[in-house]
């Protein structure tokens, strides 16, 4: 009789792990979830900024050439 308990025993413990271990899984969802959310406002937030902003266009300079051999362009 003292095996069975053991079993049922080390049987309990498996299934409690197991439960610990879904509800782990569960609220690391729920965490990622509420990430996912607060990352894709604060990117539609920034983004609204930007196209509420007065400077509208941004140009990286190092991508910019100016060509002042053309003088025609510049009269």
């Amino acid at each position: 009789m003292g095996r069975e308990n053991s079993q049922s025993e080390v049987l309990e413990m498996t299934s409690q792990q197991e439960a610990q271990r879904a509800q782990f899984y569960v609220e690391k969802a729920k965490q990622d979830q509420r990430h996912k959310i607060i990352q894709a406002e604060g990117e539609a937030e920034a983004a609204k900024m930007v196209a509420q902003s007065q400077n509208k266009v941004y140009l990286n300079a190092d991508s910019l050439v100016l060509n002042l051999q053309d003088k025609d362009n510049f009269k």
